[in-house]
């Protein structure tokens, strides 16, 4: 209905010209009641005391699905705890005005199989964790603009499930946050946190299709992680990636725990204790004195000799002189080989040197010079190439001349 408007009167007080107290009575009784069958107001609690919400039953309140909790005042629950429904959001209405308190040492928030949103509140939690969240299947958790004090973050177990955490700060006693299960993403972006224990963002033996780590500031001390997972991007499914940039830890604490800068489905930037990622590979002999055989004029061998491994950042290295990437992205890159090459025999001969990707020469890549026995030439290769996973290449040389062995006395090779 449109609204109704009460008429007092259109001239002066007490002129019994507006409605009486029986008409003015019914217009607010039915503006009240259409008020209160509007649906989406069945679907707003606001919450300024315990009593606001349902009943407890052995110290765990069970909140309604589809339904907005709105915290107005501060409430202290002791050791009462909550339950999440499906689609349920707790919020403030703001982290910087009302406070949520529990003493209890099970989870203050628990999601069970259900998607649930808490935001805009600050919460103390000394003795137990902050949230548990358990799903068998796609369900979502998201937390936006809360502030906590507490024992720990809580346990995240995931089925094909995503978690963001947005605007998300505060300082826990004995550890951060740790993952099990599957998850399709998890996003964690502005923060500002202290950690005295544990790690704080522990993925376990979880796997992650997605993971996006930034903006985040943390003060930790010695003998805690900000990141800890599994060796050699163990944590990210094929074809995933995680990344993490702009990352600004103090304190004593160990940025990385078993993951590195230089795995292959990570990339790391921007930040101030761990390294960047980067695609590097780089391989150099020294006084080779073991010859490349060659079986016919013109034509180009594997050079021989044994390399030692430099440098290795997502390439793995051989000392037979390969080098090959193993990241989970294709990327284009520089190669540069740096040769010496003499024949065995004789002077003024021509000799070649070629880049070869995947055991095939490219011609193009082709430099030649002209030496003598102890009297080398040197030879640099400069090519490019997008580097999908697997790509590997190695320096081919060729006795333009004859079939005298050439030696490769030193070498450099190196892609970044």
């Amino acid at each position: 209905m449109a609204q109704q408007f009460l008429n007092p009167a259109s001239s002066a007080p007490n002129d019994k010209l507006g409605d009486t107290p029986y008409s003015a009575s019914n217009k607010i009784n039915d503006m009240f009641t259409e008020l209160f069958a509007v649906s989406t107001l069945n679907r707003r609690v606001v919450v300024n005391s315990i009593a606001d919400l349902p009943a407890p039953v052995g110290n765990v309140i069970t909140l309604a699905s589809n339904t907005l909790y709105v915290q107005a005042d501060d409430i202290a629950l002791s050791t009462t705890r909550l339950v999440m429904g499906e689609n349920t959001v707790y919020s403030g209405i703001d982290s910087l005005v009302v406070e949520i308190s529990y003493t209890g040492t099970l989870p203050l928030f628990t999601f069970i199989n259900v998607t649930g949103s808490v935001k805009d509140i600050r919460a103390v939690h000394p003795n137990g964790p902050l949230f548990s969240f358990s799903d068998s299947g796609a369900h979502v958790l998201r937390v936006s603009d809360v502030s906590y004090e507490g024992s720990s973050i809580g346990t995240l177990g995931g089925t094909n499930s995503g978690v963001r955490f947005t605007n998300f700060s505060g300082s826990v006693s004995l550890r951060g946050m740790t993952f099990s299960g599957n998850w399709r993403v998890f996003l964690f972006e502005p923060t500002l946190s202290s950690l005295s224990g544990g790690a704080f963002i522990d993925l376990g033996s979880a796997t992650f299709d997605s993971i996006s780590i930034s903006e985040t500031t943390l003060n930790y001390v010695t003998g805690s992680f900000f990141l800890s997972g599994l060796a050699n991007s163990g944590n990210i499914n094929a074809g995933g990636l995680a990344s993490v940039t702009n990352v600004q830890l103090a304190g004593g604490g160990t940025p990385l725990q078993q993951i590195s800068s230089a795995d292959s489905l990570y990339v790391f930037s921007f930040s101030n204790t761990i390294r960047d990622s980067r695609a590097d590979g780089m391989l150099s002999m020294q006084g080779n004195a073991t010859a490349t055989p060659i079986v016919d004029i013109n034509v180009a061998v594997l050079a021989v000799g044994t390399w030692v491994l430099d440098e290795l950042s997502q390439f793995t290295g051989t000392v037979g002189g390969r080098l090959t990437y193993f990241a989970g992205k294709d990327i284009r890159l520089p190669i540069l080989f740096s040769v010496s090459l003499s024949p065995t025999l004789s002077t003024g001969i021509s000799m070649s040197a070629y880049i070869a990707i995947n055991g095939v020469i490219v011609p193009q890549s082709r430099r030649q010079g002209t030496g003598s026995a102890n009297g080398p030439t040197s030879i640099t290769l400069p090519w490019q190439h997008t580097f999908s996973t697997g790509d590997y290449v190695e320096v081919f040389v060729a006795n333009n001349s004859n079939t005298t062995n050439v030696l490769v006395s030193s070498a450099i090779a190196r892609i970044n």
